[in-house]
């Protein structure tokens, strides 16, 4: 019997557009092998619609997305479902005092809200571990280990990963 294939969520600042990230590129050749599975956001496929890179835009588009969840004053009507009740699921106000602790979560900027989407659609979704490189909102000052804490959130940066899977499954 062979173990579940890893899903990771991977954050917009990993979209790999010009192959020059070795790690993304070495997780993007493990999926290729079917080792794992790496999807992305509605809020990922909104950033890289802003930026208005066409390799990018490209690239975003071979990551399958996660549906989000529907968040009052955060969602986006045809993008998001109502998901059911669950006691131990974040609020966007609970992710976000922890990702932006002192700043109000209804004064947040648009990306800073994003940041938050992107976590709860990774919850929702049931991916294993959020990928990121944004190490100031996501894992600095104790946020990696609140949000695991509270509410089981992996979050882990792109060299982190490939590490520890080319050590725990023997990937090259």
């Amino acid at each position: 019997m062979s173990e579940k294939k890893p899903i990771l969520t991977v954050d917009t600042n990993l979209i790999n557009a010009k192959q020059r990230m070795t790690s993304m590129n070495k997780l993007e050749q493990w999926r290729d092998e079917g080792k794992l599975k790496i999807v992305g956001t509605f809020r990922l496929k909104m950033e890289i619609g802003t930026y208005k890179n066409r390799k990018a835009s490209e690239k975003e588009k071979t990551i399958p997305n996660v549906s989000e969840p529907l968040i009052l004053n955060q969602s986006f009507i045809g993008h998001a479902y109502l998901a059911a009740p669950n006691d131990k699921a974040p609020q966007f106000w609970d992710l976000s005092a922890i990702m932006f602790p002192g700043k109000d979560y209804k004064k947040l900027t648009k990306n800073e809200s994003n940041d938050v989407m992107h976590l709860i659609s990774h919850y929702f979704s049931g991916s294993d571990i959020f990928v990121t490189d944004d190490k100031k909102h996501f894992i600095s000052n104790g946020r990696r280990e609140r949000l695991k804490y509270k509410f089981g959130i992996i979050v882990i940066t792109l060299d982190e990963v490939v590490k520890e899977f080319s050590t725990k499954f023997g990937w090259t």
